[in-house]
């Protein structure tokens, strides 16, 4: 075990679990690639390499300059994750619905559904709100009982 370990560099069950994983990726690659879903199967290879580009040369060195910003200007303490966690949710939830936040061609949304659309930026709006002051209800309970603890 302890051979197997130094040579690859973690245990079985990590191993185990990547080939899990990878087989999980290569079913549900062999879903998407379905006629039904993928008519033309070139688009979706091109989407799925353009994502992995696009996150990885422009979306990875923005967020990571604006992680190093932010723990310079705030230090580097875990204070910083209470507002990690709520701007990676409000900015995924932002990215998921961003055309119905934009609400461009509501009609699109009113001949499928047979009403208006909701206002989706302003509840994208109250979310993001709620996910901050519950952040920040959580960071004060923990640094209330952090210095209850030391006193």
């Amino acid at each position: 075990m302890k051979v197997f370990s130094k040579a690859y560099g973690a245990g079985p069950l990590h191993l185990l679990g990547h080939a899990a994983l990878v087989l999980v990726a290569a079913w549900a690659l062999s879903i998407m690639f379905r006629p039904e879903f993928a008519p033309q199967p070139l688009n979706l290879v091109l989407w799925l390499l353009g994502g992995a580009v696009i996150h990885d040369f422009v979306l990875l060195p923005a967020y990571s300059a604006v992680n190093i910003g932010a723990t310079r200007l705030l230090g580097a303490s875990t204070s910083i994750n209470y507002l990690r966690a709520p701007l990676i949710a409000s900015l995924v939830l932002l990215l998921a619905f961003l055309p119905r936040i934009l609400n461009r061609q509501p009609q699109n949304f009113e001949r499928a559904l047979g009403h208006a659309p909701p206002d989706f930026l302003g509840r994208w709006l109250l979310v993001t709100a709620l996910l901050f002051a519950a952040s920040a209800l959580v960071w004060g309970v923990r640094r209330v009982r952090h210095q209850g603890l030391n006193a």
